[in-house]
């Protein structure tokens, strides 16, 4: 596996994590050779902790530790909402340039959580008057999305539940959008990116920000939906 190192010290390795990756072993998904705690600690020669998760099919930074005293102290972090996360998004329809979705979320457990979300609007295309194939909606939209939250599947559940699904996501999105993009693009992928985050740093106090440049097929998707480079160049590239 080729990874991308965005930061390391002797506490915490930080990398771009590649499509189609565990973040670690699950009893759900039969792809165990696919697992980032267990490629990066034989990379590195020594045990590799997961700090928070991604989804198999997000891409993008992604926090680990050498220490597990350091993966307690950054889980409080994360609880005390002092890390800030970045996504980004491509989703069906045109929605508000800025707007919050709030909502009750089940985990896997059943219990109920209370979820934020934020987003903004980058870019709105419309695809009524697109040369074939003829795109199965009128509209899509690039968007910022910044989880207040860090609930499963949060920002795939809230953006399905306003009625803009993210483009690829095969659990929560519309499968007349994912047939058409997979039928005419041959993308599998989902359109769902961690772009940023920053938080302190458990021993010296302080702020480590960090950015992701998107993928191939995410940057192949924006080309040939027609995006505006201009409008995406600041964010693909950091």
């Amino acid at each position: 596996m080729e990874f991308e190192v965005l930061y390391i010290d002797d506490y915490i390795v930080a990398i771009n994590k590649p499509f189609g990756y565990l973040v670690h072993r699950t009893d759900l998904d039969e792809e165990q050779d696919l697992v980032l705690v267990k490629i990066l600690s034989e990379h590195f020669g020594k045990k590799v902790y997961s700090v928070h998760r991604l989804d198999k099919k997000t891409t993008g930074v992604i926090l680990f530790s050498f220490d597990r005293e350091i993966v307690k102290i950054l889980h409080r972090e994360f609880r005390k909402r002092m890390v800030k996360k970045t996504y980004l998004a491509v989703v069906k329809g045109a929605p508000a340039r800025k707007g919050e979705i709030e909502s009750l979320l089940t985990n896997v457990s059943g219990e109920i959580q209370w979820a934020l979300t934020r987003f903004e609007l980058i870019e709105k295309i419309d695809t009524s008057n697109s040369i074939p194939p003829k795109f199965p909606a009128n509209h899509y939209s690039l968007l910022k999305l910044f989880p207040y939250t860090g609930r499963m599947h949060q920002l795939r559940k809230h953006l399905a539940s306003i009625y803009h699904p993210i483009i690829g996501d095969r659990t929560h999105g519309s499968l007349k959008q994912n047939a058409f993009f997979y039928d005419h693009f041959d993308f599998n992928e989902m359109l769902l990116h961690a772009s940023n985050i920053s938080f302190l740093h458990p021993v010296n106090g302080e702020v480590v920000s960090l950015s992701a440049k998107l993928g191939d097929e995410f940057l192949r998707m924006l080309y040939v939906m027609g995006f505006d480079h201009d409008n995406t160049k600041d964010i693909v590239f950091f």
